[in-house]
């Protein structure tokens, strides 16, 4: 798994102490991020992991990420019916097919999994420097929140001055 940290507004965490825990809390993995803000880590396949990213200076931030991410097909229980394929090859064809060794079939998944997240990579950027961008809506209402407190202290200051 390999991602980078970021600062709202733009910026990459340079040097950031980087730890992954389990959703229990338990840390795997310390790592500290490159130049460009970028991290490596190995998490276990099929366990639910917490990135937490400590820039300093208070900035630090956690990411829940899901374990069905590092894992090629979701777990299922053993009495479960295998899921039926729509597309799937007919007899005849299979028997012409050649036969691939498990090893051989691994190693095809962890590529295309490799060349899939190759090309979600920039997507899934993207949308997180979309969803962290400081919007007009924010600072507005970040001074009407203020505005407010400030016009409720005045009040009060007046109701206090005219009590006999």
């Amino acid at each position: 798994m390999t991602g980078y940290a970021f600062f709202v507004g733009g910026g990459r965490a340079a040097e950031a102490e980087t730890i992954l825990r389990d959703a229990d809390g338990r840390e795997l993995s310390r790592a500290r991020t490159d130049g460009r803000g970028a991290f490596r880590f190995t998490p276990p396949a099929g366990v639910d992991v917490v990135i937490v990213v400590n820039a300093g200076d208070g900035h630090v931030a956690d990411a829940p990420v899901a374990g069905e991410r590092f894992m090629g097909e979701p777990a299922r229980a053993a009495d479960a019916p295998a899921p039926q394929d729509e597309f799937a090859p007919r007899a005849a064809a299979e028997a012409d097919a050649p036969r691939l060794a498990p090893a051989d079939l691994a190693q095809i998944e962890r590529r295309v999994e490799e060349a899939v997240a190759r090309q979600m990579r920039p997507l899934l950027e993207a949308q997180a420097q979309e969803r962290a961008r400081l919007r007009f809506n924010d600072v507005i209402g970040g001074i009407g929140m203020i505005a407010g407190v400030f016009a409720a202290l005045f009040w009060a200051m007046t109701r206090r001055r005219r009590q006999p």
